[in-house]
């Protein structure tokens, strides 16, 4: 009996979707002030030039007068940030931000902080926020205009 090859050919059709993401990038040189008694950034820093970065996000890309006009305050409810290595001092460091899809309430900025000299990921974060009236303070449903609101930011 001979040697039977055999060969298959399969084609699989994919469909699928691609979404580009509205990111914004902040940079910011590390300094003397920011460093621990361990030389390097201390670990609650980060969450500033976080925060920082997301407002840079939410004027070039949210317009925070609506928000303004509209009664709503942004208010983080959670943070999970995984520090990978550490900044030093005079760093250059580069924030990337995008927001995730809105949920019913909640909408998620993802968040990365790399050195800009060599293109090391320095963190990483997910930052949970709600909306909530400025007037009763209460979380608000993302429908209607405010749905509209976060989808522009998409």
């Amino acid at each position: 009996m001979g040697n039977i090859s055999h060969s298959f050919h399969y084609f699989v059709a994919i469909k699928f979707q691609v979404k580009l993401m509205k990111t914004t990038t902040y940079e910011l040189k590390v300094q003397g002030f920011h460093i621990d008694r361990y030389g390097h950034v201390n670990n609650g820093r980060y969450l500033e030039y976080l925060e920082m970065a997301r407002w840079d996000y939410i004027e070039k890309i949210m317009d925070p007068k609506i928000a303004e006009e509209k009664g709503w305050n942004f208010i983080v409810v959670e943070i999970n940030i995984r520090y990978r290595t550490p900044a030093m001092f005079q760093d250059m460091l580069r924030i990337e931000t995008h927001m995730q899809e809105p949920g019913n309430v909640k909408v998620q900025a993802i968040q990365k902080i790399y050195r800009v000299t060599d293109n090391k990921l320095i963190a990483n974060a997910k930052v949970s926020f709600v909306f909530t009236s400025r007037t009763t303070h209460s979380p608000l449903r993302i429908i209607g205009d405010l749905k509209e609101y976060t989808l522009k930011s998409q």
